[in-house]
């Protein structure tokens, strides 16, 4: 068990594999959505530590919130500032502190796990999130998924959070429809195992993507 104290949490004392682990945290105890306003929700420990608006966002408390892959520290910082120290009148979020017991100087303990794998370059999990990024313009096999089309070839990577877990979701395009990119269903998604730590888990997605890649 890991003593986590808030107030070291929020001035990033704890390095990033915590930081992501107890933001998956208060995504799985806070109330996701307390009102709705046509399609939109308005409301909910979600919307409030993550920053989405009600016009970006579909509405389904499975949906995955896309983290900034190229500015993953900054995001993290913001998030957890909202998170635990912004003043706000919006409820949810108050009562959610209170229950969580989530103050400055309090500290609660988790069982957070904090595998990293052995690399010869060493292992910094902030540079590999953001080197999902160096897999966008890749050409990868066409037996990935026993798909037809031709010349496949990464068109996005997102690197998605939603109390459930860590997600990394691939886009495809092909050459048969000239690499236009399609918004409606990604290709391929790897979702984090209970008990995995983020570290093993971007891991690997990036060794089982690295497989697929043709080498020009």
């Amino acid at each position: 068990m890991k003593r986590i104290d808030f107030q070291k949490l929020i001035n990033r004392e704890y390095g990033l594999t915590v930081e992501l682990f107890m933001i998956n945290w208060m995504l799985k105890t806070g109330i996701p959505y307390s009102e709705r306003t046509g399609r939109w929700n308005v409301d909910g420990v979600s919307k409030f530590i993550l920053g989405y608006s009600a016009n970006n966002h579909t509405g389904s408390t499975m949906h995955t919130q896309p983290l900034s892959i190229e500015n993953i520290d900054m995001q993290v910082d913001g998030i957890l500032s909202r998170a635990i120290v912004k003043t706000t009148d919006t409820k949810c979020i108050n009562q959610w502190r209170r229950d969580e017991r989530i103050y400055l100087n309090k500290h609660r303990y988790f069982d957070i796990n904090e595998d990293v794998p052995l690399t010869q370059r060493g292992w910094y999990l902030s540079r590999e999130i953001k080197e999902l990024n160096d897999f966008v313009g890749k050409d990868i096999s066409t037996e990935y998924n026993g798909r037809s089309f031709i010349n496949p070839r990464i068109s996005k990577v997102y690197f998605h959070v939603n109390g459930h877990g860590y997600q990394v979701e691939c886009y495809v395009s092909y050459g048969s429809e000239n690499h236009k990119f399609n918004y409606t269903q990604s290709d391929f998604i790897f979702s984090q195992k209970d008990g995995e730590s983020v570290d093993m888990f971007i891991y690997r997605c990036k060794e089982f993507i690295n497989s697929k890649l043709i080498e020009l």
